[in-house]
C-alpha cells in the first residue's frame, strides 16, 4: 500500500483521500485552498470526528452551536510556528 498522494498546484481542492481508497480504516484527509472571504462547507458522516488544521491564514469554523472565530495566524506554511487546529468530536454538523 502506498500513502504517497500528490496534490494539485492550482484550484480550490488540493487533495482528498477517503479512508477506503487509502487502505486505511479510519483516517481520511482533504486539503483546500480558499481565497479571502470564501467559504467551504463540509459534511462528515454521522459520528465521524473532524480536525480542521489551518496551514496558513485565518478562518472561522462553525459546527452546530460551536463557533470558533479567527483561528490561525501563519502567513505561510514555511513560518517557524505550528499550525492552528480545531477538533470537532463528531456530534454536530460541520459548516
Amino acid at each position: 500500500m502506498s500513502l504517497l498522494v500528490k496534490g494539485t498546484r492550482k484550484g480550490r481542492e488540493i487533495v482528498e483521500v477517503e479512508p477506503a481508497a487509502s487502505g486505511l480504516r479510519y483516517v481520511g484527509f482533504s486539503a483546500h485552498r480558499l481565497a479571502e472571504g470564501e467559504t467551504l462547507e463540509l459534511e462528515a458522516p454521522a459520528g465521524r470526528e473532524v480536525c480542521a488544521v489551518v496551514l496558513e491564514g485565518v478562518v472561522t469554523v462553525r459546527s452546530g452551536a460551536a463557533h470558533f472565530e479567527r483561528i490561525g495566524k501563519r502567513r505561510s506554511v514555511f513560518e517557524d510556528q505550528p499550525p492552528y487546529a480545531v477538533y470537532l468530536p463528531g456530534t454536530a454538523p460541520l459548516s
